[in-house]
């Protein structure tokens, strides 16, 4: 039942999408348009979209022509190109108010503006959430911050089912991974060796050990526990001694 928001995908793709869609929202009226740039994709799948430019070109002359003056809209632009792609469109299509990109691995802790466009992205790793407030009267300002995502953002929701569910998947998936392992390993007991501990260099080591157990470092293999995935190969790499 989903349906993509892509202004530039051709009809015969037969993949279900809109090239634009429009919400109420206050005194504005919100149009949203899409663009995937198709020199991203596998020269397999390219001739699936059609220029991003002639594409919002015409989408926008659409859209004209429902509601009149495009000054009067808020226009939103979902663009999967990248942000220097992003730029040269803001330049090419003020009548655009925001632009939100993704495929770039830019960070904007602010916003990119460029002539009345502002441009924003943010990708990283989940740590942050972009978070965009669209004034709902005409005369008032947009506004955009950055959100931390911190583990105390969960206590926000007191009826979060999905923790419910997370703690069961990763005891169950836990289980499953040391199962593998076991059947991947074998100790004859002869050429058994264990790693050395902290123990051992704290002996000669002092300043720098005391300095270590103030870091997060120093624990690192028991947030992995605590998070019911000590025995996740994802993670171990990163949590332990390689």
């Amino acid at each position: 039942n989903f349906k993509f928001v892509i202004s530039n995908l051709k009809p015969h793709s037969k993949i279900k999408h809109q090239k634009w869609i429009v919400k109420k929202f206050g005194e504005q009226n919100i149009v949203f348009l899409g663009i995937l740039e198709p020199s991203l994709l596998s020269v397999e799948y390219r001739d699936l979209l059609e220029s991003p430019y002639s594409s919002v070109k015409k989408t926008l002359k659409e859209v004209q022509k429902k509601f009149g003056d495009l000054k009067d809209l808020k226009i939103i632009l979902l663009s999967h190109s990248g942000m220097d792609f992003d730029k040269k469109f803001a330049k090419k299509f003020p009548q655009i108010d925001w632009i939100i990109g993704s495929h770039s691995q830019a960070f904007t802790q602010l916003t990119v503006d460029i002539n009345n466009t502002k441009i924003v992205q943010v990708l990283s790793r989940n740590h942050y959430l972009g978070h965009i407030k669209i004034a709902a009267n005409i005369k008032a300002k947009d506004s955009f911050k950055v959100i931390e995502v911190r583990d105390e953002l969960k206590d926000k929701w007191k009826k979060n089912l999905m923790l419910t569910w997370l703690d069961e998947y990763k005891t169950s998936i836990d289980k499953i991974q040391l199962e593998e392992q076991k059947l991947m390993t074998t100790d004859s007991g002869i050429f058994s060796h264990k790693a050395n501990t902290a123990a051992s260099c704290i002996e000669c080591h002092k300043e720098q050990s005391e300095f270590w157990q103030g870091t997060a470092h120093s624990i690192a293999y028991v947030t992995l526990e605590n998070a019911k995935s000590g025995n996740n190969p994802n993670c171990i790499g990163c949590h332990s001694l390689n």
